[in-house]
């Protein structure tokens, strides 16, 4: 066709469009806004098979004929509506600026296939706004607004319907997941990797070859169900439909002829920012189209994964650092200005145990010893410990010695609680124990003193104990 004949069609074409009787939309100013046409005429928009392949531009466009008699410039805007509550399509406005005089502008709107769209889609109102713009003063005056009643329907493509056929005589791979093994159940922020089994195979006629080291992609992404529509898929912290796992990115490094498989372990962790509830897990191959296939819509499986939180995880195992010792064999001593408790050893070794100012503060102690039958001592921290407790095998000392200095408390109120930069053992509003910046060992004694149930904290010598001793 000749650009004269085209230009010449293209001008009729106008004419008809600016001739056609259509309702007039009144506006303030003289400015005026007028419904044209849809397009595509028939009032159908078939979009592409692959959703993760829509663009912007494959969207409803709506034709509109507008007259600016006082406005320099003016902003319009619609919104295709439809009347059913079940219609699930993200609402964005369109808009087109328009100069001074008569014309027609096309404005695209938000209206698309989507993951949830039904299979048609009938709009029945179109929302439309005519703003008066003044860019210098950065201000939008509303000129007129309304709603006019439409019928016009979005054909999408039936969930569930049959991939196209690939090419007889194609001489392409062809990569499809033929298994994929995932853990039935798992908590927010788990690391799953380890759980996942991926099996790839080239269904195609031809052999799929490496490129740069490796072959493909592969993605482990979570879903609310079994379709993806943005691949390859963007990681995140926090669940978004279609998230990647983090970590989630695998690579196959290796040929495929036709009809090899490969298999991996997968690896990656969910997201920490997870509700509980029922998702799918699934690996989509040449995430990033890497490699021409004779079929691009069946490189996605699915596998249904339930997260679940199922409690906060045991503690790990109370590890206790601890020194035998023989009462029978213990005596005060008198080494180098101290006065200390020690056990006799043979050979005339001596083990020191305790260490006193005073010689009766170091009788005392070695009274306490042998009234509670203890032959283990143990330490929270060392070289310098935070807390000294005795035990009689594996049995925390019972009764009461007569002139015991104890402070009794309940276990299960004591809390761990900072003040003013040190970490101290609190029990109502009592400080019993400071273990300055080491909040480790004040967790940890804790947890010792609920294991043996301990419930009177004494001392051997105070305002400064050099001794002290949990018993029940």
């Amino acid at each position: 066709m000749s650009p004269v004949r085209a230009f010449a069609l293209s001008l009729m074409a106008l004419l008809l469009l600016t001739s056609l009787p259509l309702p007039q939309v009144r506006a303030q100013g003289g400015d005026s806004l007028g419904i044209v046409r849809f397009d595509p005429p028939s009032g159908e928009i078939r979009p592409v098979g692959r959703k993760q392949r829509l663009k912007p531009g494959n969207s409803v466009k709506v034709w509109l004929r507008y007259a600016l008699a006082s406005s320099e410039q003016a902003l319009v805007e619609v919104d295709l509506l439809a009347d059913e509550e079940d219609v699930r399509y993200q609402r964005l406005t369109g808009g087109a600026y328009v100069a001074r005089g008569r014309g027609t502008v096309a404005v695209r709107t938000g209206v698309r296939c989507r993951k949830r769209s039904p299979a048609v889609i009938r709009l029945t109102r179109l929302s439309y706004r005519l703003w008066e713009v003044d860019r210098q003063r950065y201000k939008r005056n509303l000129l007129d607004e309304g709603t006019l009643a439409v019928n016009f329907r979005v054909r999408c493509p039936a969930r569930g319907a049959p991939p196209p056929s690939p090419t007889p005589d194609a001489r392409l791979p062809d990569l499809v997941i033929t298994g994929l093994t995932v853990p039935a159940r798992a908590e927010p922020g788990e690391a799953i990797g380890s759980a996942i089994r991926i099996e790839v195979t080239n269904r195609g006629r031809g052999r799929a070859r490496t490129r740069d080291g490796f072959l493909a992609h592969i993605d482990l992404v979570l879903s609310s169900d079994r379709r993806i529509e943005r691949l390859p898929a963007r990681v995140e912290d926090r669940f978004v439909e279609d998230v990647l796992l983090v970590g989630g990115r695998l690579q196959i490094r290796e040929d495929l002829r036709p009809g090899e498989r490969v298999r991996l372990r997968g690896e990656g962790r969910l997201p920490r920012r997870l509700r509980p509830g029922r998702y799918y897990l699934c690996a989509a191959v040449d995430s990033n189209r890497r490699v021409r296939e004779s079929r691009e819509d069946n490189n996605v499986a699915c596998a249904p994964l339930t997260i679940g939180r199922m409690g906060p995880p045991p503690p790990p195992p109370l590890r206790e650092d601890c020194v035998g010792f023989d009462p029978d064999w213990l005596e005060v001593d008198y080494v180098r200005g101290r006065w200390k408790v020690v056990e006799l050893l043979p050979g005339g070794r001596r083990h020191w145990l305790l260490d006193f100012p005073s010689r009766r503060e170091a009788e005392r102690a070695l009274r306490i010893l042998r009234y509670y039958g203890a032959n283990r001592m143990c330490f929270v921290g060392r070289p310098y410990p935070s807390l000294i407790y005795i035990l009689r095998g594996r049995t925390p000392p019972e009764g009461y010695l007569r002139g015991e200095d104890c402070v009794r408390f309940r276990p299960e109120d004591l809390e761990v609680v900072r003040i003013r930069g040190r970490w101290k053992l609190v029990d109502d509003r009592t400080i019993l124990l400071d273990f300055g910046a080491r909040e480790d060992e004040a967790y940890l004694a804790r947890r010792i003193i609920r294991r043996y149930g301990f419930r009177y904290l004494c001392f051997v010598g105070r305002p400064d104990p050099d001794f002290t001793y949990l018993r029940r």
